[in-house]
């Protein structure tokens, strides 16, 4: 799994605690959130991915006072979307400069465009994606600073084939649908634990290489307080980091030759949970070829499959009895905590409260080598005579024992 470490770190968290998205109760866990959201005295979040929109109210923000390592709000930008801020105050100075040089500058121009005042707000700027903007206003020496990051997305290679469908698969609301993988079984990418599931069965009617790829999870949001050592940290998933911690925004897929809810470890063909991608530009994210973003926690389960039936299983990282770290209140809002003056208290996640989940995934390989559902088959040719040989019980134990576990990308994890 990789959960990255938002920018607003110790000094922010003490302020969020207090705010009424700080402290995740055991009713409103996995409540989805609405918006406009007060994430923190002094931002709001308008509106979130694709358009941000941040209103700052210069009276509330709290500045860090650091001059290195900005206190900031790092955000990613997605084909079609935008940002924008608004200030309630005028500024002293306003800088921008490209997040990283090693982007293509004419894709990517970095900086920002004056909007002029209006309303309750003095100044108003939209925001270029590749660009760190800074605002700054009175107060400390150097000046009282808002900081964005809004970091670009570039492409990242089709799988091998063609995509032959694209599929949403649901996780039903309220922890209704669980499963209980124990210790897990022996694939070093194998699930443990008990989890909430949703599944898509398919046929494979002609053997080759086969990509499943997530392109998209609902409800998309969010972030979630961790714990490093004595200090806590506000980690996000992009691209919307805002709203309550949802299980899905980080999922796993498990592949079986036939699925049997009692004995989830049994016929498992492949599984994986985050795709690897590589990006020249360090600070930029990923978008595939069709221009969905693609968080690398993500799964990209890639498998070498013979002829037969198939059901491929939606999870998550998480257990449903998995620890999930809960913000009391700090001491002090104006301040980096010291010790005991954060604390993270263990809860069960509340299967309850879990809201409906699903995920958009991408079926990949050879043409017309893969059949979802409900979807029928080609009447003419192979296909035909490969569909009505399935029916048969000998023909089915002898695909189960020449199945080729195929190929599948490990976690790679990324502070």
């Amino acid at each position: 799994m990789t959960r990255y470490r938002h920018s607003l770190t110790v000094a922010t968290i003490a302020i969020v605690a207090s705010s009424s998205l700080g402290v995740a109760s055991m009713a409103t866990a996995a409540e989805v959130a609405t918006y406009p959201l007060d994430f923190e005295p002094g931002l709001t979040i308008a509106a979130p991915f694709p358009d941000y929109v941040l209103d700052v109210d210069c009276s509330e923000w709290v500045y860090d006072g650091s001059e290195d390592g900005y206190q900031s709000v790092d955000v990613v930008w997605v084909p079609g979307g935008s940002m924008q801020v608004n200030f309630t105050c005028e500024s002293v100075d306003v800088l921008s400069s490209p997040i990283d040089a090693g982007l293509n500058v004419s894709e990517f121009p970095s900086g920002y465009t004056s909007l002029g005042s209006l309303g309750d707000f003095d100044e108003r700027f939209t925001v270029n994606p590749n660009t760190q903007f800074i605002f700054t206003f009175g107060g400390a020496s150097f000046g009282e600073r808002f900081v964005i990051n809004y970091s670009a997305t570039v492409q990242i290679d089709n799988p091998t084939g063609v995509r032959i469908d694209t599929e949403s698969v649901s996780i039903p609301e309220g922890g209704t649908q669980v499963v209980d993988f124990g210790d897990g079984a022996d694939l070093d990418c194998s699930p443990s634990g008990e989890r909430v599931y949703g599944l898509i069965n398919f046929t494979v009617v002609e053997s080759g290489e086969f990509t499943f790829r997530i392109v998209g999870v609902t409800p998309l949001q969010s972030g979630e307080f961790l714990s490093d050592g004595d200090e806590a940290y506000w980690w996000t998933y992009d691209p919307n980091p805002w709203g309550e911690y949802v299980p899905i925004s980080d999922p796993y897929l498990v592949l079986y030759s036939d699925f049997d809810v009692d004995n989830p470890n049994l016929n498992q063909v492949a599984c994986n949970d985050d795709i690897e991608y590589v990006i020249d530009a360090n600070e930029a994210e990923a978008r595939d070829q069709s221009d969905n973003f693609i968080n690398d926690v993500y799964s990209e389960l890639i498998a070498d499959l013979e002829p037969g039936n198939y059901t491929l299983m939606l999870t998550t990282y998480d257990e449903v009895d998995a620890v999930i770290p809960v913000l009391a209140p700090a001491k002090s809002e104006s301040s980096l905590p010291t010790s005991g003056e954060v604390s993270l208290s263990p809860a069960v996640y509340p299967l309850s409260a879990l809201p409906e989940q699903s995920a958009t995934l991408e079926f990949w390989g050879v043409a017309g080598g893969l059949v979802l559902e409900g979807t029928a088959l080609a009447e003419t040719g192979s296909h035909e005579l490969v569909r009505d040989s399935l029916a048969g019980a000998a023909l089915m134990s002898l695909l189960a024992g020449t199945l080729a576990i195929g190929y599948t990308r490990r976690r790679a994890a990324r502070a």
